[in-house]
């Protein structure tokens, strides 16, 4: 059997699962059954977050979106503050809709 040795940044469980996953924003619309059975596997999520097509929301006012977006940022931070992170990198996901939203 063939184990991939980890260096670097790669020996974080975190980093090592999902840094290397492209369009890993996309992971907001993947089910959420059909990722708790990925187990974690980041192929098996790069595969799921590979077949989504994006959301297909339309808002009918800027106001509706806005609080659409509050509701879900605060929902997103309760999700977060609930995993047990060092400060530094609960303050990372924290910042992560944001920097994405810059794509």
């Amino acid at each position: 059997m063939y184990r991939v040795k980890r260096l670097g940044k790669d020996l974080d469980d975190l980093f090592w699962t999902y840094g290397k996953i492209h369009g890993l924003e996309n992971l907001a619309f993947v089910d959420a059954d059909k990722l708790k059975a990925t187990n974690g596997n980041p192929v098996k999520i790069q595969k799921l977050v590979n077949e989504v097509e994006g959301s297909n929301v339309l808002y009918s006012s800027p106001e509706k979106a806005s609080a659409d977006l509050a509701v879900d940022l605060s929902s997103y931070k309760g999700a977060v503050n609930k995993l047990n992170l060092n400060t530094s990198d609960r303050k990372k996901l924290l910042a992560l809709p944001f920097y994405l939203s810059k794509r």
